[in-house]
């Protein structure tokens, strides 16, 4: 390789041979540069690699942005990317809001109607709203996104619930989710039950959600099992699955 054996500058020339040719990666340019040291161009380059459409630009690119234009300047460029849905340039926007003590900033732009929300969308959202005692509304918030068929906003409501001694208010909506189709909150009952009472509730929650597709829940019905003493069924379980009745399958014929 090119780099191994002349260092950056060597493969930056060779990259500029293929550029002349049309052929080019601008990740592999900003990243070269960036090793160069060339912070600058790298930045432009990450910044060019990001408007064609390259996510993992926002990774290096908004570290580069912080240390070559400052913390407002590198949130000016990635808020737009942020905005219309590009995950890796949320987190990244939200983590320059958080470093530039903005977070009241980052909770209004996390709790924006149209917002579409993310993974660092949903943890930075929670986790302000319960830090700044507005627990009510962090659950409120999260129940909202759980009913819209947001699986890790009910699961994260799940745990915030349990965090404030709440579990039957956590057990009362996936119950509802459940009967409404959510086949997330079929797993998620199923995961309650068994941590209240391990019992023969929770093993049918379980098989509900087997069947309804969720990838969890047969390793923890299978754990559940052999808890219970059952061992043979977990064997089976987890070799054969679930027959279309519920019933653990045998793996005959």
């Amino acid at each position: 390789m090119v780099w191994n054996a002349d260092g950056p500058d060597r493969a930056l020339a060779w990259l500029n041979e293929l550029a002349q040719g049309g052929a080019t990666d601008l990740m592999v340019t900003a990243n070269t540069l960036a090793q160069a040291g060339r912070s600058a161009e790298a930045l432009s380059a990450f910044k060019r690699a990001a408007d064609a459409g390259h996510d993992m630009a926002f990774g290096v690119g908004a570290e580069l942005a912080m240390k070559c234009e400052g913390l407002e300047q590198a949130a000016t460029w990635l808020e737009p990317f942020a905005t219309v849905g590009r995950p890796f340039a949320s987190a990244a926007y939200l983590d320059i809001l958080m470093e530039a003590e903005r977070s009241d900033d980052a909770l209004r732009w996390c709790l924006e109607p149209e917002r579409r929300v993310d993974m660092a969308v949903l943890h930075t959202a929670a986790e302000l709203l319960v830090a700044s005692g507005r627990e009510d509304e962090a659950l409120r918030w999260l129940g909202s996104l759980a009913e819209q068929g947001h699986a890790f906003a009910l699961w994260r409501m799940a745990g915030l619930s349990e965090q404030f001694g709440r579990v039957d208010e956590a057990v009362s909506r996936a119950k509802k989710l459940a009967k409404q189709g959510h086949t997330s909150a079929l797993h998620l009952m199923a995961f309650l039950t068994a941590r209240q009472a391990k019992d023969e509730e929770a093993i049918s929650w379980y098989s509900k959600a087997i069947l309804a597709g969720e990838p969890f829940a047969i390793a923890e019905m299978a754990d559940l099992l052999k808890e219970l003493g059952r061992h043979d069924e977990g064997d089976r379980l987890r070799k054969y699955g679930l027959e279309a009745d519920g019933q653990i399958a045998s793996g005959a014929g």
